[in-house]
């Protein structure tokens, strides 16, 4: 059974910038508008990105209250099982059909 580590937890591993760089492959990587652009335009979206989400992760750790990431958990842990249950059924698409 897979455990779906907690919002905290996803956003404390943002922060450290764990992660960051194969998300941002993986995502935009599938994004034709991105693709569209120049390499520049592209390096520079990334750097901002990569640089970005990690500050603004450290905010909202130090700047949330507790009881806000309580709230949030039951929607994320709903957000992060369909994400799952999704890159489940990419990975069996990619396997099936080799």
């Amino acid at each position: 059974m897979t455990t779906i580590p907690t919002l905290v937890d996803v956003v404390r591993l943002l922060a450290t910038g764990g992660g960051i760089g194969a998300l941002l492959s993986f995502l935009l990587e599938r994004v034709s508008w991105f693709q569209a652009l120049s390499s520049s335009a592209r390096y520079w979206i990334v750097l901002v990105v990569s640089v970005g989400l990690p500050v603004l992760a450290t905010v909202a750790l130090q700047f949330v209250p507790a009881g806000v990431w309580e709230a949030l958990q039951p929607y994320w842990n709903a957000l992060a099982a369909g994400f799952l249950v999704w890159l489940s059924s990419q990975a069996a698409h990619k396997l099936l059909n080799k």
